[in-house]
């Protein structure tokens, strides 16, 4: 099944193909959007590998609400209104929205595809805020440690989150997380699996 996206015309390249059938929707919540989260992938180019690795997860499908493949095609996974699994802290408020690359090279064809599906969801969700993984799991180790009265925040500012930084910043996180009590397994746990995802390619998506 095809599912046009609105404002992008209705040739084949302008639709998302319905993979929501292969969706176990057994036990999930309802999901409110207010944030877009992207992410990138180099290891499964083709929808088929990416549900494949995830069912092996013992997820309930593919954890993102849509995925561009290496073929520039847009598979729909998820319904936007129910729960994602593809960042901790968000999932029952944001779409997952993934796309294939090669090391890091997005192809020209995957670059449209993302614009507009990111203008898809614009439309359809007018308030929707914009959100690397990278961002949005340090701001989720942030908003724990407050929480818990810990007090440490890592600056999310810089919104594109190069090899560098990220480099220095995982440091100081494991350094946080070295800190931390023992007993503290969330937090410690979110620390110790913070990955840059997706990495400087989210530069292109970022309105000028």
């Amino acid at each position: 099944m095809e599912l046009h996206l609105e404002g992008c015309g209705s040739s084949k390249s302008n639709v998302f193909y319905d993979r929501i059938y292969a969706l176990d929707k057994t036990g999930l919540r309802k999901n409110k959007p207010e944030y877009l989260v992207l992410h990138s992938t180099y290891k499964y180019p083709a929808f088929e590998d990416l549900f494949a690795c995830h069912k092996g997860l013992g997820w309930n499908g593919v954890g993102y609400h849509l995925y561009v493949d290496k073929t520039a095609n847009v598979s729909q996974t998820r319904p936007f209104n129910v729960e994602g699994a593809h960042t901790l802290g968000l999932n029952t408020k944001s779409i997952g929205l993934c796309y294939y690359s090669d090391n890091g090279k997005v192809s020209p064809n995957n670059v449209v595809r993302m614009q507009q599906s990111i203008e898809f969801l614009k439309n359809l969700y007018p308030n929707i805020k914009m959100k690397s993984h990278t961002q949005a799991q340090v701001d989720h180790i942030n908003d724990l440690a407050q929480k818990q009265g810990i007090g440490k925040v890592f600056d999310t500012s810089n919104l594109i989150v190069g090899k560098k930084r990220f480099r220095e910043l995982s440091r100081e996180v494991l350094e946080f997380a070295k800190s931390l009590n023992p007993l503290n397994r969330r937090l410690r746990t979110l620390c110790e699996r913070l990955t840059n995802c997706p990495g400087e390619s989210f530069s292109l998506f970022l309105d000028e």
